[in-house]
């Protein structure tokens, strides 16, 4: 299984960054005081470099064009399916042990 936290909001999505060994983040599009895509990129900023899953209602290819640019390497299209969210998550875990593998690897 996995440990999950719940944030209430963009701001104590950020602070559980900060203070607790998060693995990846799977973010709302529409959060308060700032959205997703704020998220993304002020943890960026921050220097977490997450693994991390957008959930949206949108669709639109301007957004999934943000998105990707802001780090996010997978979408979920809103009502999510408790499996789907599952296969998504464990599918985002697995690309980012990849990218880490790869990343550590020298030639």
């Amino acid at each position: 299984g996995y440990k999950v936290i719940q944030a209430i909001d963009g701001g104590s999505a950020r602070k559980f960054v900060h203070e607790h060994n998060i693995t990846a983040a799977i973010i709302d599009h529409y959060m308060e005081p700032f959205g997703g895509l704020q998220f993304a990129h002020d943890i960026r900023l921050d220097g977490f470099d997450l693994p991390l899953l957008l959930v949206t209602s949108e669709e639109t290819s301007d957004l999934l064009l943000e998105a990707t640019q802001a780090g996010f390497i997978g979408f979920l299209k809103k009502p999510v399916e408790p499996a789907r969210l599952v296969k998504a998550a464990e599918r985002m875990l697995r690309l980012a042990h990849l990218q880490k593998k790869a990343d550590s690897t020298l030639i």
